[in-house]
């Protein structure tokens, strides 16, 4: 196991959580505690080299007016199994990230949850996929509001190409007393191939009328007009499809604030077929 703590009134340099698997079946847990007035990102990143079973619960205490990201990257081995379980509980005034980044693994089974226990709470879950071959992610994204006044953001974006598919569950649940809260949730999808699939399913659990709540999917495929246009101007097909998918994540990319993260996600990206 791996536990983080961050002592009362403390702002720290970026976390490195490097995990580099080099045997066939892992359990990790990780437990990270912020306490009152702290300020960290902490960057976990995943990658292994031979077929495997991986498996992670990570417990996540974020107490009053602190401010927490949680970056992975996840690049395992195409012969991996990956299970996920995450779950962060927020206190008042207090604002947590979630970035998670799939791009490896065989199956990714992944359950992340956000509580926003005390009012003023906010969250944020960006999350990004890109699946080839017969890749397969089954990814949930949930925040649960119970406190008033919280707000939270869900973002997934995602590409698949050859026979790679994925299932992607958003929900957004306010409680009663949960009055003054605001939720979104967006998942928009590139598919490459003929023979990939994506099942987008957001939703919304309401129990209180004084909210403000959205949420919405798109799919969609290589636009043909582009490639043509782009071929035109003498860009070959691969170069114009590499230019149409780098633009579908750039502005997701830009969410990412640390520049080294942001390099390695663009440069990993760049390595996926399309």
């Amino acid at each position: 196991g791996i536990f983080v703590y961050i002592p009362k009134n403390t702002e720290t340099k970026t976390i490195h959580l490097d995990l580099n698997i080099n045997t066939d079946t892992q359990l990790d847990t990780i437990l990270v505690i912020a306490e009152d007035n702290t300020n960290t990102n902490i960057i976990q990143t995943k990658q292994n080299n031979q077929k495997g079973f991986y498996s992670e619960i990570v417990e996540v205490f974020i107490e009053n007016n602190s401010n927490v990201n949680f970056a992975t990257i996840q690049n395992l081995s195409e012969e991996t199994i990956n299970l996920v379980t995450r779950n962060s509980n927020v206190l008042k005034d207090s604002n947590f990230d979630w970035l998670d980044c799939y791009l490896g693994s065989s199956f990714t089974l992944s359950d992340i949850t956000s509580l926003l226990n005390a009012e003023g709470a906010k969250s944020k879950n960006y999350s990004l996929f890109f699946g080839a071959n017969k890749q397969n992610f089954d990814l949930s994204f949930n925040t649960i509001h119970n406190a008033p006044n919280t707000d939270s953001d869900m973002v997934s974006k995602g590409a698949l190409n050859n026979k790679a598919k994925a299932i992607c569950r958003g929900l957004v649940k306010i409680q009663e007393n949960a009055t003054g809260s605001n939720g979104y949730q967006k998942e928009d999808t590139l598919l490459l191939s003929q023979d990939s699939e994506i099942d987008p399913i957001p939703n919304l659990e309401i129990k209180n009328h004084d909210v403000k709540c959205s949420h919405g999917a798109t799919v969609s495929q290589l636009d043909d007009e582009k490639l043509f246009y782009l071929k035109s101007r003498g860009l070959k097909e691969q170069d114009a499809k590499r230019l149409i998918v780098d633009g579908f994540f750039e502005n997701f990319i830009l969410k990412v604030n640390n520049e080294d993260l942001r390099n390695n996600l663009k440069k990993l990206i760049g390595a996926k077929p399309v």
